[in-house]
């Protein structure tokens, strides 16, 4: 069939309509998740589709999987919290809408469109030649158990989709008269001068009373307020505990010192200067009169016309350097110049100036590490029994200090911790691995609730158990007097440095020269580049100040506390950009603005496709696989 297929693909037509799919088969991709199922695994019934629960549930393990790319962390659980559930629901969903508005419509793909899509499919590209191979094809239906006919049939479905999609997405265009706007809004940059006054000057702050920092305390309680505490049991096995007890022979350290080798070779490196020219004939001059004296610096002192200086470059190894001068550089005898070298900054001249020969570390001085190597791989071994076994008891039903008691295990009793791993005031941290890691996994429990076995390191394992849990409250005076102390002096010192920019403010409005008025408060003064509206080019400023500055008039004067300086800020110039469809950042503007107005349209159209097509959601389908409530 695909062979019948394929030699139809290739009219002008057909071509158009395949560049127009590749963004529906990049969103959608291609899948079986709708097939006929027994009623009780069916998740959703849209129109005459159904979806059921393996569908649905591949597709949420394709999601976590593609999570777990950017966290190695993330796990079921983490999916469920985040809606995941919901997120895969709508998206297969709509899917379902599309194939039955497809149905209804009675949208044809030709044989030809199909054939296409198949054969500029990358997965069916021959490495070698980079044309469609039928045995890649092939190969892949074997590996999902698909006829021919019945792939057909589904890149056909996927391209139905594609169509209905990209006849929607069609309307998201940008008028020139938005676009100009769009890209005037955007680009408008505004140049200011800013005269900072750091509380740090303000000397002039009167001694506290002791009243007066009870009262601060009281008043600002939010800056002393400890954290939520957790008290914790929690059970590690790690093969530390174990590495001690395993014997390691002599010979299997020289066995093992044999096999990895490669790990203890330092490899040669070496120091050169270097001169990049742009001319070859002048590279080549250079490098004679370099060996003619012996030096590569006295050869381009002694040349005036030589238009290069001499860069040195650090002790390197082979792979540190670009394979050009690297073949050529570590060729070289102890003080060699090399003949001139191209490279794309131009030709290159080298002369050794320093060599650290290839050493190899002897087994007697990486004897203890590799040892300890060897033991911890081997008492892994154990750590996975133990985990194991520990998991078993727990499945079990038998309680956290009773399966510890029955396995040999040591459980720690923690003091309070809080969310990010530390301890609470004037508690000392318990000996356990990635403390901060254990208290990730302990905060999304409930109290008496216990974690699964989760991985503290590569060589670790825990189980934590919430058995208290302290509400953030506001710390005693007494223990954080020092600290009520500096922030009150910091406080007054902000009303300080608040007095200092009213004056300031004053003076900046009279078109006060800035950096004078700076002096005269112990301030600085700059003028700022023209700042964007978006704040991506605004350097230390808080964005608090640029967003103040977007409502300013030229002439206008205002401040912004950034918690350390009072910030005078007077808009001096608007620089309005002249639109260019040509210029890149208009075209990105318009694109951004494109895409936004795409995926509002996609949103609508999905919005009446619901309100035409029944959609029926077997929620108590879900709630069983998911555990939800």
């Amino acid at each position: 069939m695909i062979q019948t297929l394929r030699n139809k693909a290739s009219s002008w037509l057909v071509k158009i309509l395949l560049l127009l799919l590749v963004l529906s088969f990049a969103v959608w991709g291609i899948g079986d998740f709708f097939r006929d199922a027994p009623p009780d695994t069916v998740v959703a019934t849209v129109g005459e589709i159904e979806i059921d629960l393996n569908a649905f549930n591949a597709e949420f393990q394709r999601q976590v999987a593609f999570e777990r790319q950017n966290d190695d962390r993330y796990t079921t659980d983490d999916a469920l919290e985040d809606g995941l559930v919901d997120d895969v629901l709508d998206r297969l969903v709509n899917q379902a809408l599309l194939i039955q508005l497809s149905r209804n419509m009675e949208l044809v793909i030709p044989d030809e469109v199909v054939a296409g899509q198949i054969r500029v499919d990358p997965r069916f590209q021959s490495s070698v030649t980079g044309q469609f191979d039928n045995q890649r094809l092939l190969g892949y239906l074997a590996n999902r158990g698909l006829s021919e006919a019945a792939f057909v049939e589904e890149v056909r479905r996927e391209i139905q989709q594609g169509v209905l999609q990209l006849s929607v997405l069609r309307g998201a265009w940008v008028p020139a008269t938005l676009g100009d706007a769009l890209f005037e809004y955007r680009q408008e940059g505004r140049i200011a001068d800013v005269v900072s006054i750091p509380y740090a000057t303000i000397f002039d702050v009167d001694e506290p009373t002791e009243d007066d920092l009870r009262s601060f305390h009281a008043e600002n309680g939010e800056l002393f307020t400890a954290p939520e505490y957790r008290n914790l049991t929690v059970v590690a096995i790690q093969a530390e505990d174990y590495a001690d007890e395993i014997a390691v022979s002599d010979e299997e350290l020289s066995a093992a010192y044999e096999q990895r080798l490669e790990q203890f070779v330092a490899d040669e490196r070496r120091q050169f200067d270097q001169v990049i020219l742009d001319d070859q004939a002048q590279a080549g001059t250079l490098a004679e009169a370099a060996r003619a004296t012996g030096s590569l610096a006295d050869a381009v002192a002694a040349n005036d016309s030589i238009d290069g200086d001499i860069i040195p470059l650090d002790w390197s190894t082979r792979s540190d350097m670009f394979g050009e001068l690297a073949d050529a550089g570590f060729a070289l005898p102890p003080d060699g110049v090399s003949d001139p070298i191209e490279t794309v900054f131009g030709w290159h001249v080298l002369q050794v100036t320093g060599i650290e020969a290839e050493e190899v570390q002897p087994l007697d001085q990486v004897a203890d590490t590799l040892r300890r190597d060897i033991q911890i791989d081997r008492a892994l071994d154990v750590v996975f029994e133990q985990v194991n076994a520990l998991e078993d008891e727990l499945a079990a039903g038998t309680d956290l200090n009773e399966a510890v008691s029955v396995l040999g295990l040591t459980a720690v009793r923690t003091p309070p911790i809080a969310a990010d791993g530390s301890v609470q005031f004037g508690s000392d941290a318990p000996d356990l691995p990635n403390l901060p890691a254990i208290a990730t996994v302990a905060f999304d429990l409930d109290e008496g609730e216990a974690s699964l076995m989760e991985e503290a390191s590569d060589t670790a394992y825990f189980t934590a158990r919430v058995d208290g849990i302290v509400p953030p409250a506001v710390r005693p005076f007494d223990q954080v007097r020092d600290e009520v102390e500096a922030a009150w002096r910091n406080a007054e010192r902000g009303r300080g440095a608040a007095r200092q920019a009213e004056l300031v403010e004053q003076r900046l409005a009279a078109g006060n020269d800035p950096s004078e008025v700076a002096s005269a408060f112990n301030g600085t003064a700059t003028s700022t580049v023209a700042l964007l509206r978006d704040g991506s080019n605004r350097g230390d400023l808080p964005q608090a100040a640029i967003e103040r500055l977007f409502t300013m008039h030229i002439g206008d004067v205002e401040t912004v506390d950034d918690g350390v300086n009072q910030l005078v800020i007077r808009l001096d110039v608007i620089e309005l950009p002249e639109p260019n469809p040509d210029d890149f950042a208009y075209q990105s503007v318009q694109a951004n603005a494109e895409n936004a107005m795409g995926t509002e349209l996609l949103r609508q159209f999905f919005d009446q496709l619901h309100e035409t097509i029944d959609v029926e959601i077997h929620q108590s389908v879900l709630d069983r696989q998911y555990h939800q409530s």
